[in-house]
């Protein structure tokens, strides 16, 4: 009993401690204390103990269970508790209804603070669902109920739904339809097709994947328990009547009189709970914070620090097309002496830490008590999707009811219609281009557009790089398209989809420097696209410009010239693909540099690369080599232009190598395969094969 008692009293003293001021210096000096523990959780230790304690003075020796004693004692400690704990807390509370908790607000819930579930670890998704997704398309168009069509032609709609239950109407128009339904794929889902099992899987998205052949059918998805759920139930059910068996004898001295009060009393109260039906509350002054208050909720007055107050606003309309204005009108009870700025931005601003996203718009307006008016206007080639009025101060924070600062004030989100830009690209397949660029003190802000012929089964991931004449990476971001909230697995086919990014800057930029862009698996690697989009160019004054890739038509007049087509048919039927116009070459220090000048002899979508050997003139060793697509990776020959001459600069080490007469081989070859390569047959002015597919050039070295 002694042991008992020190061990509720510790608790109770340690707990108490530890969420006071007095334990300060613990959180201050303890190592990991802070990162393992917060000091409410502390609530639960003293909690236990409490109860423990409260329970040791009803039922103790002198005031048994039976009497009236007991209750009392456990509601005196109850008021005390509540009193010390509650009576003096002012607390930072949502003002939300039943009507304010819907499907559409939770997702929107998720989409702005970027909690999947409850938690930014996104531990409640499949692990299959990779990249983790950040919003959906019943976010971005407004459309919750539609399906994807990977493969083939077909049409659905849902005709009922339960938490665990979904009926789809679906008719294939061609032969058979590979069909994404928008449910995320878990263990347990099955699917019956009129009535007869079909397979389910999960797709490169982690949603919910089914082939439907010809026809009209009815397709029903139930979510059953699976093998570990049912033998997880059975260790409950078990455990339960264990208990029950344990309480058997318990169950003789209780009181029953007053449990049964207890139970009447829950009972009232949840009758009394559910009947109550609270006014609703008005829609004019809606905010979120993604610090403190992340769930949209209306404010009566949100009160900044520097003396302003809103209280209301007005938005007009709530889905707006790219190129057109919004107005949103702020109303102040009380004014500020700075100005305040409006920005519709989107929510990677909050969750993005390596770059400054890029609002569509932004207008700054006294703040004067009264209504003040502003006006966006989104530019034309703006992205789709949701997006969130953000009211911000150069110097003022909004406050909580409790008088605390809270995070930038966010207002409802406006739902961005982006323009139909139908015009296909040049070169059939995925593609990316530039709308408009501009180089701040620290990114490269980038307007891109992407197009796809059809449906992507993935989402894909993108990587935004600077690289130098050699290929050497200077600055790298990598990211989602639209940092998230542009899944490429939404993109509609046979449309431009506008996507803002931008890339960090180091501190300093050579000139002439490329700026490429990758479209890439994210889980495998594979890549899908590879554009040069440009290069940063150093101005007079200093300062950087972006200037997008031009195709260049001739010959610089100190190349060597040379007449070698290459192509993937030795015949060469079809003129060729490539051929290789000139070269220069110098060496300084111990490093030849080679510019090879290749020029396109038509339209390709294969990505070709060269290489470069620099071979032993008596056994034909490789002494140095370089394989790489041209430029350094960053201008892949599905993006040349039929007569367009390309500069490829290379550079070989001659570390080791003596100085004497060499060859250097220069070819094309293509990834046919997992480890396969497949060099391009190549002639010479003459028509001529060349052997092994290459063109050797005599090169003098001097020692390095």
């Amino acid at each position: 009993m002694a042991a008992y008692r020190l061990f509720i009293t510790a608790g109770l003293l340690l707990s108490t401690f530890m969420i006071t001021p007095l334990s300060q210096p613990l959180w201050d000096h303890l190592p990991l204390l802070p990162f393992t523990q917060f000091p409410w959780r502390f609530l639960s230790v003293q909690a236990f103990a409490g109860a423990l304690a409260v329970a040791g003075l009803a039922t103790g020796s002198r005031y048994r269970a039976q009497t009236l004693y007991a209750p009392a004692i456990g509601m005196l400690a109850a008021a005390l508790l509540l009193s010390s704990s509650l009576g003096r807390l002012s607390t930072d509370h949502l003002r939300l209804t039943d009507a304010d908790v819907t499907p559409a607000r939770l997702a929107e819930y998720e989409w702005f603070t970027g909690n999947i579930g409850s938690t930014v670890s996104a531990e409640y998704l499949p692990p299959w669902a990779q990249p983790r997704p950040y919003t959906s398309a019943w976010l971005n168009q407004g459309q919750r109920d539609t399906i994807q069509v990977i493969e083939g032609q077909a049409a659905a709609q849902l005709t009922a739904r339960q938490a665990t239950r979904q009926q789809w109407q679906i008719t294939t128009v061609t032969e058979t339809a590979v069909v994404r339904l928008p449910t995320l794929f878990w263990p347990g889902w099955t699917a019956r097709l009129d009535g007869e099992t079909t397979p389910l899987s999960a797709s490169a998205s982690g949603l919910v994947q089914v082939d439907v052949p010809a026809g009209t059918h009815t397709l029903n998805l139930t979510l059953q328990r699976t093998p570990v759920r049912l033998v997880a139930e059975i260790i409950s059910l078990i455990v339960w009547l264990m208990v029950s068996w344990l309480l058997h004898d318990y169950a003789k001295r209780i009181n029953w009189r007053w449990l049964l009060a207890g139970a009447g009393g829950v009972v009232v109260m949840a009758v009394g709970l559910h009947l109550w039906s609270p006014a609703p509350l008005p829609a004019a002054n809606r905010t979120w914070d993604f610090a403190q208050m992340g769930y949209l909720h209306d404010d009566e007055v949100v009160s900044f620090n520097n003396g302003a107050a809103l209280v209301a606003y007005d938005l007009s309309p709530q889905t707006v097309t790219a190129g057109e204005s919004l107005t949103i009108r702020l109303h102040w009870q009380t004014g500020a002496p700075e100005p305040a700025a409006l920005a519709l931005v989107s929510p990677a601003a909050n969750l993005t830490d390596s770059v400054t996203v890029e609002p569509l718009a932004a207008a700054a307006q006294p703040a004067v008590a009264g209504e003040v008016v502003y006006t966006l206007t989104l530019p034309a080639d703006a992205p789709g999707g949701l997006f969130l009025p953000r009211v911000t101060f150069t110097a003022g924070q909004p406050l909580l009811p409790s008088g605390q600062t809270r995070g930038d004030l966010f207002l409802s989100p406006v739902r961005v219609i982006p323009a139909a830009d139908m015009t296909p690209p040049a070169v059939a397949g995925l593609a990316v281009r530039v709308n408009a660029a501009a180089v701040t003190d620290k990114a490269l802000r980038l307007h891109l557009a992407w197009w796809t012929p059809a449906t992507l089964p993935a989402n894909l991931s993108v990587s935004l790089r600077l690289v130098d004449g050699l290929g050497t990476r200077l600055s790298q971001f990598d990211t989602q398209p639209g940092y998230g909230f542009l899944p490429s697995s939404d993109w509609r086919p046979a449309v431009w989809v506008n996507d803002w990014l931008a890339l960090p800057l180091p501190d300093r930029t050579a000139p002439a420097q490329a700026v490429t862009i990758q479209l890439y698996g994210t889980d495998t690697g594979e890549v899908y696209l590879t554009r040069r989009l440009g290069e940063l160019a150093a101005q007079e004054n200093g300062t950087l410009v972006f200037r997008p890739t031009q195709p260049v038509y001739e010959l610089p007049a100190d190349a060597i010239p040379q007449s070698v087509t290459f192509d993937e048919s030795a015949a060469l039927g079809g003129g060729g693909l490539i051929a290789l116009r000139g070269y220069t070459a110098a060496q300084t220090g111990d490093r030849l540099h080679l510019t090879l000048y290749w020029q396109a002899l038509q339209a390709m979508q294969t990505d070709y690369f060269h290489f470069v050997h620099l071979l032993h003139p008596a056994t034909g060793d490789i002494l140095a080599q370089d394989d790489a697509m041209p430029q350094g990776n960053s201008y892949p020959t599905s993006q040349w232009t039929p007569g367009e001459i390309v500069a490829d600069s290379v550079s070989l080490a001659l570390t080791g190598v003596p100085a004497g007469s060499y060859l250097v081989a220069v070819g094309l070859y293509a990834h046919v395969g997992e480890g396969q390569y497949a060099r391009l047959p190549a002639v010479d002015a003459a028509g001529a094969p060349l052997p092994d597919d290459r063109l050797l050039l005599p090169l003098d070295i001097t020692a390095p």
